[in-house]
């Protein structure tokens, strides 16, 4: 099975990972997020005609850990990467989501 990917974002994850470091966080399960990130990594690696793994994300997250609001709606967790444990700052980070009602 052939994964499409949107136009640009080869170029987009090859060249943020160089200055960034990503963070996958993905409201579906945590088997889903895995089977979808495996398949991501196979066709990037055979678009980039590359012979070794590629990673571009430091850190998958996913459904597990979400929270859920007072309205019920699921909101992705955001200490479980700029929390007291890690050395990453809110302030330093970019979000991007299709929804503004997930954070």
């Amino acid at each position: 099975m052939y994964m499409y990917l949107r136009p640009g974002l080869k170029e987009f994850l090859t060249e943020t990972s160089k200055h960034f470091e990503l963070v996958l966080f993905n409201n579906g399960s945590q088997l889903y997020t895995e089977a979808v990130v495996q398949r991501l990594m196979k066709t990037l690696k055979q678009q980039l005609k590359l012979k070794n793994d590629i990673t571009f994300f430091s850190h998958i997250l996913c459904r597990e850990q979400c929270s859920t609001n007072d309205k019920g709606h699921e909101i992705k967790n955001l200490e479980f990467f700029t929390g007291p444990g890690s050395n990453r700052d809110l302030k330093d980070c970019i979000i991007v989501d299709n929804s503004i009602f997930c954070f």
